[in-house]
């Protein structure tokens, strides 16, 4: 399906090399995209506001976090 999808996007014309390329890389980014989000309440608050990111209601995040850490209890 995602290839499909794909070709219809960069056209009918394009090699299948190229169809495989890119399709690798959409995966390749879900795959990132998915482990960061399951990995995202054990990665430490120090590490998420220090590596540079701006986060518009970080206020959200921290009590997200804290409620995953503390739900298993």
């Amino acid at each position: 399906m995602l290839q499909a999808n794909l070709r219809r996007v960069i056209g009918a014309d394009a090699g299948s090399g190229e169809l495989r390329r890119l399709s690798r890389k959409v995966m390749r980014s879900y795959a990132r995209y998915y482990l960061e989000d399951f990995r995202l309440h054990v990665i430490p608050r120090e590490r998420l506001l220090g590596s540079g990111l701006h986060l518009e209601g970080a206020d959200n995040l921290e009590r997200s976090l804290e409620y995953s850490r503390t739900a298993g209890r």
